[in-house]
């Protein structure tokens, strides 16, 4: 009677060894794509057309370095003080997708210019999972402003969503800018992993990325953190702990109940007055 429940048990616990090998496999050789999904959204002219529709000017322009050209767009204010944004997205969308488009509309009611871009990890369709890439594209964007626009550093705002915090972060370390704005930032790849598959050896398995850690204990610009309290891609314990560890004497932590989808049409006032209040403590005030 024992032999055959034995026998059972055996099966069984080989049936799970196998599916936790076969589901770490999976991670080893997937975390890119989960990290850096490919971008499929709508054509660029369904951006202008929408853009438009919002009454927004925007300029289309090329950004190039020596890690590669990519993509931006410019949308400017009615305000006649030099104010900019640039917009580091995350990596699930591109920055003409439509879930940006209520951002670059309450940026620009706020009197503020936008500088958004694409990585060069994004162009060509495929992307590619390097932080230092990404970097880059955040940098060509500043000095597009700094050297190109004679923007002052301190009228640059860097806004860095999900995993766009890594290059905002570290921007903000290593340039001069007038503040930083993380909306439901990662600490790190290996702990954004972990959250999603705890019971995975992620440590083991995916090599340490995009650590914006290690960069927001150095950081002593002022800091807005921002958390969307329901929000499905980005785990919002994150914010809270890079609030936490951050080395900047001016932060704040803002939180929002609602996913990124529905703050358009929810609390996109109490947004824009964080935002607004920002601006005003950083005596930049726009309005």
């Amino acid at each position: 009677m024992n032999f055959p429940i034995r026998k059972i048990t055996i099966i069984v616990a080989s049936i799970l060894i196998i599916a936790y090998l076969f589901a770490n496999f999976w991670l080893y050789k997937k975390h890119s794509n989960l990290i850096f999904p490919i971008s499929k959204d709508d054509p660029y002219y369904f951006f202008s057309d929408r853009l438009v529709g919002l009454q927004l000017n925007y300029e289309k322009i090329e950004l190039n370095g020596t890690y590669g050209n990519t993509s931006a767009c410019i949308l400017p204010s009615d305000s006649e003080k030099n104010i900019w944004i640039i917009h580091l997205h995350g990596t699930n969308n591109l920055y003409y997708s439509e879930s940006n488009l209520w951002r670059y509309k309450t940026w620009n009611n706020l009197g503020i210019n936008i500088l958004t871009i694409n990585y060069i990890t994004q162009e060509g369709g495929k992307q590619i999972a390097s932080s230092e890439k990404m970097y880059q594209s955040a940098l060509m964007a500043y000095n597009y402003l700094v050297t190109k626009s004679n923007v002052p550093y301190d009228h640059i705002l860097v806004y860095g969503e999900g995993l766009g915090a890594y290059p905002a972060s570290k921007l903000a370390k290593d340039m001069q800018i007038a503040g930083l704005i993380l909306e439901n930032g990662i600490t790190s790849i290996q702990n954004f992993l972990k959250d999603l598959y705890p019971i995975l050896a992620v440590s083991y398995l995916v090599e340490e990325q995009f650590n914006v850690e290690s960069y927001i204990k150095e950081i002593n610009v002022p800091t807005l953190f921002i958390y969307l309290e329901r929000d499905d891609t980005y785990p919002t314990q994150h914010t809270q702990q890079l609030f936490e560890k951050s080395g900047s004497s001016e932060k704040k932590l803002v939180s929002l109940k609602d996913k990124s989808k529905d703050l358009k049409n929810k609390n996109i006032k109490t947004y824009q007055k964080a935002l607004a209040d920002f601006l005003k403590e950083l005596k930049l005030r726009v309005i």
